[in-house]
């Protein structure tokens, strides 16, 4: 097999490049990562939750308008984190905005159906799908198994209020082709927010 089957290269494609101001008519919007992505280095400490209460309380006086809080389908100990630093959103009337990344999973999704209801506040679900031939390879992934995939969490998540940014992941090793399919896809379901793209990397790696 050869590895450019695996990884795409777009160093080898020559883009032409123009940004036209009308289709950015909004300001510049800050999505604080530092409760889940800040939190993936081998050499990062999770805080306790008196710390990520403090830290979100500093985002809020910064003026951030949207913080991930975390990955609820990591299990009950983050589900239990990212529920108080929602109860401290709304006992003291915050702005920001909370989020919470998910795997294309509705046992992901479902925590925040729950906590939505609970909380009565809009939780935005970041979800997160690889979409590179690599992991494919390695996970024994098909396009269409991707694509049957997000079309049921997406779905699930839309059928349920919850507000859905998608993302790729490991999207610099993946074929554009691929991507556009899939956000397409994904859109013609319902997602509306700006969508954005994630590296991968490795655990004993620096960021990418």
């Amino acid at each position: 097999m050869k590895e450019s089957s695996l990884i795409y290269d777009w160093n080898t494609v020559e883009y032409e490049f123009s940004r036209n101001p009308s289709n950015h008519p909004h300001g510049v919007w800050f999505d604080d990562e530092t409760l889940r992505d800040g939190l993936q280095s081998p050499s990062a400490r999770n805080p306790t939750i008196e710390q990520k209460i403090e830290l979100l309380t500093f985002m809020e006086q910064l003026g951030l308008q949207k913080v991930d809080l975390g990955l609820p389908g990591a299990g009950p100990f983050h589900r239990n984190h990212i529920d108080a630093m929602l109860s401290h959103i709304k006992e003291n009337d915050f702005s920001i905005r909370p989020g919470a990344a998910v795997r294309t999973l509705m046992g992901d999704i479902e925590p925040l159906v729950e906590m939505q209801a609970k909380h009565e506040m809009e939780i935005q679900a970041s979800a997160f799908l690889g979409t590179s031939p690599i992991r494919q390879f390695t996970e024994g992934w098909t396009m269409e198994k991707l694509v049957t995939t997000m079309e049921g969490a997406v779905s699930y998540a839309v059928e349920n209020d919850v507000q859905v940014m998608f993302v790729t992941e490991d999207t610099t090793r993946s074929n554009p082709e691929d991507v556009k399919m899939i956000y397409q896809r994904a859109m013609e379901l319902g997602v509306r927010p700006l969508m954005r793209m994630r590296y991968m990397w490795s655990c004993n790696s620096k960021w990418r």
